[in-house]
């Protein structure tokens, strides 16, 4: 299969060129406008190579998404008076990764500029030097683009002032890696490895002319530990935003409590922290039954949050009902400094494109009748009701069959080169 790059290089400047009023005010190009285009284009293309660019420049170009609702208390507005004063570096940087290297929609990117706006409004203003501490949830859907919208508020905030940044990612370290490799291909912009012999820089750091980047105290292969700590010496050390991700479990998160302790030489930090909590509803949530204790990781957090003068706390997920119910009865620990969202909870639209389970189980989705397949061939190998000791002998022939479409499926995936892609 012949590499098309180049034509659809091409083919997504003339579009954003003819089209340029629609996609600033998010209105999607109709699909026979980029059919057009094509057939019309400079290039001799086969029949099966136009269809391809054409489906790949509608995924682009027709895919939109709306920007959710929010709910905020005690919130003052801050960002409007600052922004001609902020050097959006990274964000900038970022955007043009997206848009210029194909990774989102032009629409898509358009509204994450916008939400990731609103939340980073809703968050303290770094430059605001008086103590100040601000708690709020992002709420998404399962696989719909959270850490892009995260990935994208990390690197405003560090336009606007954050230098310290902490990232909690799950409670594996695969996950933990995972992120961290994310981070690395939107925000540090170099492969995070330690005493490495050549720094290897990621595909985002020539979308900015000059060169910067941000430390980090994790790497690709190890969460935080003092031992690590020594490579990046000290956080006043740092002109540059300061990064760690870490996992969700009592050893790293207590090191990493320990020793910014000894950064803060007795006192509290008083650069500006953010706090981002991947999975917010997943071990982060105080389910001690005394009142007056705390599970090893809220305590954990809480303690990295009160270490510093000013600090934001942002916690993400899908499933946000342990979070918003966190116990009222003990108004003064709920108020004073867990983990509630008392300031705001954003909720993210996911864009038109996204296929999630109620367009396709939903009595009313739209996916539905050419989707889902009721099979009843299961019965004699895993009935329904059944122990849990029971010894499978077979799968159903339905099984097989869903095997197989999904491995032709991956495979068509990577034929058309998008065997890497990743949900954004």
């Amino acid at each position: 299969m012949r590499v098309l790059d180049s034509e659809l290089a091409y083919f997504r400047i003339r579009i954003a060129q003819a089209f340029a009023a629609e996609l600033s005010a998010s209105i999607a190009i109709p699909g026979g406008a980029i059919r057009q285009e094509v057939q019309q284009g400079p290039f001799k293309l086969t029949p099966e190579e136009s269809e391809d660019i054409i489906r790949e420049l509608e995924s682009n170009f027709t895919t939109t998404q709306k920007r959710g609702a929010a709910v905020t208390s005690d919130y003052r507005p801050w960002l409007a008076n600052r922004r001609s004063k902020i050097d959006f570096y990274y964000w900038n940087r970022l955007r043009r990764y997206y848009l210029e290297g194909s990774i989102l929609p032009p629409h898509v990117v358009a509204t994450l500029d916008a939400v990731t706006d609103e939340v980073l409004d809703y968050l303290g203003d770094p430059s605001d030097e008086s103590p100040w501490s601000r708690r709020g949830m992002v709420m998404g859907h399962v696989q719909s683009g959270k850490t892009t919208n995260y990935s994208a508020l990390i690197c405003k905030a560090a336009d606007a002032g954050y230098k310290f940044i902490i990232l909690l990612a799950g409670i594996t370290n695969s996950l933990r890696s995972q992120t961290q490799e994310r981070l690395d291909e939107t925000f540090i912009g170099k492969k995070s490895i330690f005493h490495a012999t050549a720094q290897i820089a990621m595909p985002i750091s020539t979308y900015a002319t000059i060169k910067r980047f941000p430390a980090y105290g994790t790497s690709r292969d190890q969460d935080f530990n003092k031992r690590s700590a020594g490579v990046i010496f000290s956080l006043a050390a740092h002109s540059e935003p300061v990064i760690f991700i870490t996992k969700k479990n009592k050893g790293p998160l207590g090191s990493l409590q320990k020793w910014l302790k000894e950064q803060a030489h007795g006192d509290k930090i008083t650069g500006p922290l953010l706090l981002i909590d991947d999975e917010a509803d997943n071990a982060s949530i105080n389910t001690a039954k005394n009142p007056n204790e705390t599970t090893a990781i809220n305590g954990g957090i809480r303690k990295i949050l009160n270490l510093f003068e000013r600090s934001s706390y942002v916690g993400y997920t899908a499933t946000p009902f342990a979070n918003i119910f966190i116990d009222p009865d003990n108004d003064q620990q709920m108020l004073s400094d867990d983990l509630f969202p008392r300031h705001f909870i954003k909720e993210l639209d996911p864009p038109s494109s996204y296929v999630g389970a109620a367009r396709v189980f939903a009595d009313t989705g739209d996916l539905r009748h050419e989707m889902v397949e009721t099979v009843d061939d299961y019965q004699s190998a895993l009935p329904l009701a059944h122990k849990r000791d029971l010894n499978i002998k077979e799968l159903p022939p339905t099984l097989y069959s869903a095997i197989r479409v999904f491995v032709l499926a991956r495979a068509i995936r990577v034929l058309r080169g998008q065997g890497k892609s990743t949900a954004r």
